[in-house]
């Protein structure tokens, strides 16, 4: 299972290819790292801090450019119990990672610190 945070493309087939069968990643966007089914079973754990302005735009941006969806219910949502939730479970989850990723750095970065904790595990490419 692989769950990036909005606006972070991972390269999971060349990572997943090397990885052995019951490896799984998980990051914060979808609260893999608060259950703990998932977290303690992940081979790697990985969280994506993003601040929660940041988090908010790309969920407004993905309603409507991918999903063509009326942002106003994604901003009354997470105004009702969105960010509460999330300070709540999601957040929290945090000190369960095996690495904690700035959301804001390039992608290229990311996916280095990726492929530092996840490479290190994996057979060479060949």
């Amino acid at each position: 299972m692989i769950s990036i945070p909005e606006g972070v493309p991972l390269d999971a087939p060349r990572i997943l290819s090397k990885a052995p069968r019951r490896s799984a990643l998980s990051c914060s966007r979808h609260r893999h790292l608060s259950l703990p089914k998932i977290a303690d079973h992940a081979t790697w754990r990985i969280y994506v801090h993003t601040s929660d302005d940041i988090r908010l735009a790309r969920k407004l941006m993905r309603k409507i450019e991918v999903q063509h969806k009326d942002p106003l219910v994604s901003l009354r949502n997470y105004l009702l119990s969105g960010r509460d939730r999330h300070a709540e479970h999601v957040s929290p989850s945090r000190h369960r990672a095996d690495l904690v990723l700035d959301g804001t750095m390039p992608t290229a970065d990311l996916l280095n610190a990726v492929d530092h904790l996840v490479g290190a595990q994996l057979p060479p490419t060949p």
